[in-house]
């Protein structure tokens, strides 16, 4: 192969690469190894002769961050894209156990355990992880729970 040729073939495989990187979840390892094979082509340009290396290393750095903007514009529009990408942004749906925990907001309990950090609390028969709202809540005592925070819910001891 000659050297042109093993030149073409090397910023071809860094554009290959550039869109794979895009809807593959490589975390940059073919973006680098798409970087990579630029710097060999402008290696192999230099090998050849300095002209053609300034010329291969000027032509990447003006052609390739128009093909990166070229991407960019046109990937989420293109075919594929609307097959990978979402249409819209969907609105967190809160789950079953999230929706049972809301229903609890108000409800008394007691304390199973300390609640230092975070502990466990029975309200209407059933356990529940939580956490004091302020300090250390110890374990007996009746609390009501203010709202929710994930899958904990947020308590605070009854006055």
């Amino acid at each position: 192969m000659t050297d042109a040729i093993i030149i073409a073939v090397l910023i071809l495989a860094a554009m290959v690469l550039t869109i794979a990187e895009i809807f593959l979840p490589t975390m940059g390892i073919l973006a680098v190894v798409g970087v990579l094979a630029l710097v060999w082509a402008v290696v192999q340009g230099f090998l050849i002769d300095g002209t053609v290396g300034l010329f291969v290393l000027l032509g990447i750095l003006i052609f390739f961050p128009v093909y990166i903007a070229l991407l960019i514009r046109r990937i989420p529009h293109g075919h594929l894209a609307k097959r990978v990408f979402l249409k819209q942004a969907e609105a967190m749906q809160p789950t079953s156990e999230q929706e049972s925990l809301a229903r609890l907001v108000g409800q008394e309990g007691v304390t199973e355990t300390p609640l230092r950090l975070s502990g466990a609390v029975r309200i209407n028969g059933r356990r529940y992880q939580a956490m004091a709202e302020n300090d250390h809540i110890d374990a007996g005592q009746t609390v009501r729970v203010l709202r929710y925070d994930g899958m904990d819910l947020i308590v605070a001891p009854v006055n």
